[in-house]
């Protein structure tokens, strides 16, 4: 008995093992919607025999692409992603999805079904980004770059830098099924080359658009209604307590001797309040960042505390100036990107059922919005006198 149960553990394996040879590894999705009404997705691969540093990967040219674009139409997700199966003699393996890039067309006519696909099925992976794109999605994945593999690498990257906003599948997905707030994740765009760009010919050897991460779609009752620029983005990451980072540049009054000063974002803190009497409501934002001086071309003097405060408070109205721009783009767009309903509708339920529930896109769009900035300078680098003093 002993040498029976040896011999049966011998012969044990993973009969249900899947090798990394027998599969497709997708690490960025795009879908669009087609004239006819169709869905498109397309999948980026990349191919492993030409990832390694020794290949042509990554110096620009195009007779070995590091990964592998493949593309199918259906009715469906489903249907159009059974179609692309067949085409592919591996498995697809959705583990290392990063991106899923939805094209504008297919976000404006209604995004919730086909989010579908990923909540419910097994490709879903809930820390993958949702991205938003102008035009179609595909063209985003056939964008190359100089520096990186391939163009998904190239957003990975810039989400990385938190200079823009960063949405996980997970938290999309919230915010579309929460009362009284609006959806909104990062718009991917073509940068065009720059004719004036004098770094050299392998910087973009083939002087073509690469992809990048600028502005914000707006999502209201699951469709598409608007962008937001970089410096509405900027406002809303203020208001959304998510800015990591940043630099803000204002100028200095011509009778206060011109110039310019810049600082860098150390750390912040955004607080939002509803204010509610009666039926009327309104909201404050309150906030208070810390950062450090790395320019000043002003004549102001860094040393003496009136000038820094004075400082200080130019930064401040530049802030206020950011954030009440976005405000006004999403009042306009009546999109409650900040989630002010559903605050109200934590706070204040039976007020939000009975009188805000059925109209707070209006209501919103109305409402009085304030802000209270304090910037503090807490570092001014290792000198205090600008060059500009004489």
């Amino acid at each position: 008995m002993p040498l029976f149960i040896a011999m049966t553990l011998v012969m044990t394996g993973c009969w249900s093992r899947i090798e990394v040879n027998d599969i497709s590894i997708v690490t960025a999705m795009a879908i669009d919607k087609q004239t006819d009404g169709n869905i498109q997705i397309a999948l980026q691969i990349p191919i492993p025999s030409r990832l390694s540093s020794s290949g042509s990967a990554g110096n620009g040219t195009e007779k070995s692409p590091s990964a592998l674009l493949v593309s199918e139409k259906g009715s469906t997700i489903m249907d159009a992603y059974r179609r692309l199966e067949e085409k592919l003699s591996r498995r697809v393996f959705f583990s290392q999805l990063r991106f899923v890039i939805i094209g504008e067309q297919a976000a404006r006519d209604g995004i919730q079904p086909l989010l579908d696909f990923f909540v419910r099925g097994n490709t879903s992976r809930p820390r993958s980004y949702v991205l938003f794109s102008e035009g179609q999605g595909i063209d985003m994945l056939k964008l190359s770059s100089a520096l990186e593999r391939y163009s998904t690498e190239v957003i990975r990257e810039e989400e990385k830098l938190g200079t823009g906003l960063q949405v996980m599948q997970s938290e999309f997905v919230d915010m579309l099924s929460s009362k009284g707030m609006a959806a909104v994740a990062a718009k991917v765009t073509m940068r065009k080359p720059d004719p004036s760009d004098h770094r050299g010919p392998d910087s973009n050897p083939n002087n073509k658009d690469t992809p990048a991460i600028a502005g914000t779609a707006v999502i209201r009752q699951g469709k598409l209604v608007g962008w937001l620029n970089e410096e509405e983005t900027r406002g809303l990451l203020w208001m959304k307590d998510k800015l990591k980072k940043g630099v803000i540049t204002t100028d200095v009054p011509k009778e206060r001797g011109g110039g310019k000063i810049s600082v860098q974002i150390i750390k912040g803190k955004t607080k939002l309040k509803a204010l509610l009497q009666g039926y009327n409501v309104k909201f404050v934002a309150t906030v208070r960042t810390k950062c450090e001086l790395l320019e000043n071309s002003s004549q102001l003097d860094a040393s003496n505390p009136q000038d820094l405060r004075y400082m200080g408070s130019l930064l401040e109205k530049n802030l206020e100036k950011r954030i009440q721009d976005t405000v006004d783009r999403a009042q306009k767009l009546k999109a409650d990107i900040f989630g002010f309903g559903n605050m109200l509708y934590q706070s204040h339920p039976s007020v939000w059922n009975g009188h805000f529930k059925d109209e707070w896109a209006s209501v919103f769009s109305q409402m009085e919005i304030l802000t209270s900035t304090q910037v503090t300078i807490v570092r001014t680098g290792l000198t205090n006198k600008s060059i500009y003093i004489e």
